[in-house]
């Protein structure tokens, strides 16, 4: 009898885990759908909000996914100034497809995530940040420039199928 019990106890643990299980994904669902429906984009670092803000001359409200086609061109190279604040995410910008040209330079990149889908870039300059990893450039064979000097990058190999490149820097990395 004790161990019917058990059984019937474990089942129900069982079935209330997936349950919440579920419900989690269905709540990850509608606030994916959400993104969609509002078609706001949210960015992790208000740096690199700031700098397509200015580029749409869109100083407030919900920037849209139609805002971020408009897009084709970027740019933020702090330089010298230590006054700018510096981009340490590109979270969001994944969402300007349009996008031709982008210049982060001199900034705190780490992640070249968001850039994976952005094929129609032609012209990439990331100098003077903290790369490491350019496995999400792979991909990008519309490239014909790509300015990677002044970075942490030791390996290469996944810009071997990048063959429209006409220009590639690579100064001050330890490329092995």
């Amino acid at each position: 009898m004790m161990r019917k019990k058990m059984i019937l106890v474990m089942a129900l643990v069982l079935a209330v885990v997936l349950i919440l299980t579920l419900m989690t994904e269905e709540r990850d669902e509608a606030s994916e759908q959400e993104l969609t429906e509002n078609g706001g984009i949210s960015f992790k670092c208000e740096n690199l909000e700031a700098v397509v803000r200015k580029t749409i001359n869109k100083p407030a409200g919900e920037i849209t996914g139609e805002d971020m086609l408009e897009l084709t061109f970027l740019c933020s190279s702090v330089g010298s100034s230590r006054k700018r604040r510096r981009i340490e995410s590109l979270s969001g910008l994944e969402y300007a497809t349009n996008l031709t040209r982008l210049t982060i330079s001199d900034h705190l990149l780490t992640d070249l995530t968001p850039l994976t889908g952005l094929t129609n870039l032609t012209w990439l300059c990331l100098h003077n940040n903290r790369l490491t990893d350019l496995t999400p450039l792979a991909g990008l064979t519309n490239l014909t420039y790509l300015l990677l000097s002044d970075n942490s990058l030791t390996d290469l190999t996944p810009l071997a199928g990048l063959t429209g490149l006409t220009e590639l820097y690579l100064r001050e990395n330890t490329v092995s």
